[in-house]
């Protein structure tokens, strides 16, 4: 079970996790705070696995009290819950060695993703912290916790195709680095990160291009690539065919059914 410890001025904002890690098998909120002194307590109190909390709060703001209860407690993921989206917050939580934090307001999936990209990051980190053992999301192998990751980004590509995804839209979903993402996604599927994005553009392309009567270069933009040179290239070297050549193979085989 990963306990996880509210911190937040808002009441309302506490019982939004509250309600939502209730949704997710798993997670137990250990207990809430309401301002910067109580999270510290608290934290030393129950020695949660994982902090959420808000950067603005009264006595002393999250970003100090994070710093505070990470110098004691290195291996409690902290995660801020912030508006604040400035380079300078960024690096100051970097600088803390604060785990991640989320923008308000952050998506029911956002924040799941969020806590299981931290504990397998730091499951990579420290194999085997006994806490997570009976974890739904965590069984103590490294291997486990990256095969969770591959399967965070699978998800959002599956998703998210369309748009233009990049490597550091990967890395900042999984917070770990892009060369790390890079070689675990090939480890576990075979596949470069791009040849996969590439794929799942291709098989929609297809659907488009076997269902639809759109044009070469409608079906290129709904598909998610840049320009229709790129999808005619992508699209050669993937199926030896033409994006045209396709589409006339797939209604002679229609007729040819009739």
């Amino acid at each position: 079970m990963i306990t996880v410890l509210l911190a937040d001025d808002e009441t309302v904002e506490r019982k939004y996790f509250r309600n939502l890690l209730h949704r997710h098998p798993g997670y137990q909120v250990s207990g809430e705070a309401q301002n910067g002194i109580e999270i510290m307590e608290l934290a030393s109190k129950t020695h949660p696995d994982v902090i959420i909390m808000d950067i603005n709060m009264p006595l002393m703001n999250g970003l100090e009290s994070a710093h505070k209860i990470k110098e004691k407690f290195p291996n409690t993921i902290i995660i801020l819950n912030t508006a604040y989206a400035d380079f300078e917050f960024a690096k100051k939580a970097l600088d803390y060695r604060l785990d991640a934090y989320l923008l308000k307001p952050a998506s029911e999936q956002q924040i799941i993703q969020t806590i299981q990209s931290c504990i397998a990051r730091l499951a990579v980190q420290n194999p085997a912290p006994p806490v997570w053992q009976n974890s739904p999301y965590f069984s103590g192998d490294t291997q486990e916790s990256a095969e969770n990751t591959v399967d965070i980004l699978i998800k959002y590509i599956e998703q998210n195709f369309q748009r233009n995804i990049t490597l550091s839209d990967l890395a900042e979903l999984t917070h770990f680095a892009p060369s790390y993402i890079s070689k675990q996604f090939h480890k576990e599927t075979g596949q470069t990160i791009k040849s996969f994005i590439n794929q799942k553009k291709l098989e929609y392309a297809k659907y488009l291009l076997a269902n639809t009567r759109r044009s070469i270069q409608e079906i290129a933009e709904n598909s998610g690539f840049n320009n229709i040179s790129h999808f005619n290239r992508v699209f050669k070297q993937m199926t030896d065919m033409t994006p045209l050549q396709y589409r006339q193979f797939i209604q002679s085989e229609k007729r040819r059914s009739y």
